[in-house]
């Protein structure tokens, strides 16, 4: 080559490192520590030890802020796919990527391989900021040392994934905190080390849970709470009112009655979906409780009741047809017409039956001046034979419902606990078997101390009990109706057919078990 064909060689070799252009990749995982380099500490690096290097960054940033790169992640990097998109279509407009360091790409080996042939192909250089070093992906001994940071990355991700998995076993044990606090809670930190200590109550946020709570154990709607809660300026973290979906997914909260639980990412290499696993370990927690154990799985059995879901079209507007059936097809009964005088039961599967909604309303429920069924029932002694013993056992059934929930949790821990040996699984089969005996029988005896909280509100001294019954909310007297006509009280309610010319009295029939007393109807 002679003198001036290798100036004019040097010339354009001087030109292209000059007319660098680089776009920055910016992504920092969610970072509790406060330790990590954010995007904009990044940014601020990667444009300084860029300009060092003579490359010019242009152009907008591609930025994942608090997501995850590794194979371990929940949520999709949305700008990690729209740079492999404008990488792929040539619209990444510039000629070099800019990662911070080489696992901010990608901890992934399958993705990081994708990346680095994408830029291969498209001829985009790549800068690593932490490195200070342009590699090109087209050279073999380039590639060789990005393909092994790659790798570093990869099992850097699995090593953090055990450690964060160990500690959550750990920590579910010992019943301590972990993570973010539940609404209603704020996080206590160790001022030396930064580490979580304990989770306190954090007031006034902590009147919303216990305010759903107690209110969803008096039979009270989600929609009544969330209209309560919204009138009284109540509003998340993020300043938005509290919504049925919101307020549900509390009702199923551990932490608020002092229980901690721990569910594994995955069992045998497979994932696991969080919502609806059976028997999680549970332990008693080291925070103190917004509200009793025993509140929390009463709310637990009313939530799970799949009698609450007996309508699927609308909201239930009528007591009776929570429980009320066609005697010949046993399916509930619906309202036909109800905005008219002549409104009608019929039966909601096959239309087996049909009979006048007000004549059906006047027996069973009946008013102040005449008490049908239900009314004479909760005025009469038989709710408590039937639902409780008198009301001076009630310090005795709390307790029992105590000694319940946290022999409940005993046995979740029992189920969930991991052993090495015959004899230790022998062990713990026979704790089990114990804690199961003992389950049984304190709830054979809550059955016989324990009046449930709706029928406990209709009962109680003092106001008359058709006033109580016109002021409480549906929901409540829906479930009333589910506990009363039931066939451990007066009986399972059914709708004959229409033979003749027969009164109402006679095309209501009532079905009882063996050790129910018959009801009262005169």
């Amino acid at each position: 080559m002679n003198t001036t064909a290798a100036i004019e060689v040097s010339q354009s070799r001087s030109s292209q490192h000059l007319a660098l252009t680089g776009r920055e990749y910016l992504r920092v995982s969610q970072d509790r520590s406060g330790q990590r380099r954010s995007v904009t500490d990044q940014h601020g690096e990667n444009e300084e030890i860029a300009a060092e290097h003579g490359i010019t960054i242009s152009g907008d940033p591609y930025t994942d802020n608090d997501l995850s790169a590794s194979r371990y992640a929940r949520k999709q990097r949305e700008d990690f796919a729209r740079l492999m998109n404008d990488l792929g279509s040539g619209q990444f407009g510039a000629n070099v990527l800019i990662p911070w360091e080489a696992s901010r790409g990608s901890r992934q080996m399958t993705e990081w391989v994708q990346l680095i042939e994408v830029c291969a192909e498209k001829r985009v250089r790549i800068f690593v900021t932490s490195h200070e070093r342009l590699y090109d992906p087209r050279n073999g001994r380039d590639r060789s040392v990005l393909y092994d940071e790659a790798n570093k990355g990869e099992y850097s991700s699995y090593e953090t994934s055990e450690r964060i998995k160990r500690t959550a076993r750990r920590l579910a044990r010992a019943g301590r905190p972990y993570a973010l606090a539940p609404y209603g809670f704020r996080p206590v930190y160790d001022q030396a080390t930064g580490d979580l200590v304990n989770w306190v109550e954090d007031r006034p946020a902590s009147r919303v849970p216990k305010i759903l709570f107690h209110a969803l154990v008096r039979g009270i709607s989600f929609k009544r709470v969330e209209r309560y809660l919204a009138q009284r300026g109540y509003l998340t973290h993020r300043g938005r009112p509290f919504s049925h979906q919101r307020l549900l997914a509390m009702a199923h909260i551990h932490a608020y009655a002092g229980l901690k639980v721990h569910i594994p990412n995955e069992v045998d290499g497979e994932p696991v979906r969080r919502r609806g696993v059976k028997n999680p370990q549970i332990t008693k927690a080291v925070w103190e409780p917004l509200v009793s154990p025993e509140v929390f799985w009463k709310v637990q059995k009313i939530l799970a009741d799949p009698s609450r879901r007996t309508y699927r079209h609308g909201r239930a507007v009528h007591e009776l047809t929570a429980a009320v059936r066609c005697d010949v097809c046993g399916s509930l009964v619906r309202v036909k017409s109800p905005d008219s005088p002549k409104a009608i039961y019929v039966c909601k599967d096959n239309q087996c039956v049909q009979i006048s909604k007000a004549a059906v309303d006047s027996v069973l429920i009946g008013d102040a001046a005449k008490p049908g069924a239900l009314l004479r029932y909760l005025a009469s002694d038989a709710v408590y034979r039937d639902f409780a013993a008198p009301p001076r056992d009630d310090a005795r059934a709390a307790r029992i419902r105590a000694k319940l929930a946290e022999l409940r949790a005993e046995k979740a821990v029992c189920e969930n606990t991991e052993t090495k040996t015959a004899a230790e699984a022998m062990m713990i089969a026979k704790t089990l078997d114990g804690i199961t005996a003992d389950i049984a029988a304190l709830e054979a005896t809550e059955q016989a101390t324990a009046m449930p909280e709706t029928l406990r509100s209709l009962v109680a001294p003092g106001e008359d009990i058709a006033q109580r019954w016109a002021r409480i909310e549906l929901t409540a007297r829906r479930e009333a109706v589910r506990l009363v006509f039931s066939p451990a009280a007066l009986g399972e309610v059914r709708i004959r057919r229409r033979e003749g010319k027969p009164g109402v009295l006679h095309r209501i029939t009532y079905t009882m078990t063996p050790d129910t007393n018959p009801v009262r109807s005169g």
